[in-house]
């Protein structure tokens, strides 16, 4: 609980909007052709394959506000997280990097990079990670506070 209040706080403090811009309505029109099944919901989850499933979340222009991807597990460790991350969010599309955020209260910490389109935050319980969100803040998400 505490893990998810400490990335709600963080989206408001490092989600600020950002100068570069690329294709948010194509962005979201490739995810769904790639995994989805039809026009999206306001949150969607797509089957990635090898049971890996992310959540999506959807503004209400229809352009994707942020991913949630799961946590790593021996089935889908740390460098296949990456790997999956860099396939749906590729370097190029996130643009330049901006800033990085550490914050840590005892054993859960979060990590966050936020770059000129996007922010990538990972949540830690210790050694273990417990979830990853990529937050595109330029696109008003209905559900921002509860991720």
């Amino acid at each position: 609980m505490k893990a998810k209040l400490l990335v709600a706080l963080l989206t408001m403090f490092v989600g600020l909007p950002a100068v570069a811009q690329f294709d948010a309505a194509e962005f979201a029109v490739n995810l769904l052709a790639r995994y989805g099944h039809g026009s999206p919901l306001t949150t969607e989850t797509l089957a990635l394959g090898s049971g890996v499933e992310i959540v999506v979340n959807f503004a209400a222009n229809g352009h994707v506000c942020s991913i949630q991807l799961p946590p790593t597990t021996p089935a889908f460790t740390a460098q296949s997280g990456e790997d999956v991350l860099t396939e749906l969010v590729p370097l190029d599309m996130r643009g330049r990097e901006r800033g990085r955020l550490f914050g840590a209260t005892g054993a859960p910490s979060v990590s966050s990079i936020r770059y000129e389109n996007v922010t990538i935050s990972e949540s830690w319980q210790g050694e273990r990670q417990t979830g990853t969100i990529v937050i595109f803040p330029k696109e008003e998400c209905p559900n921002r506070l509860s991720q």
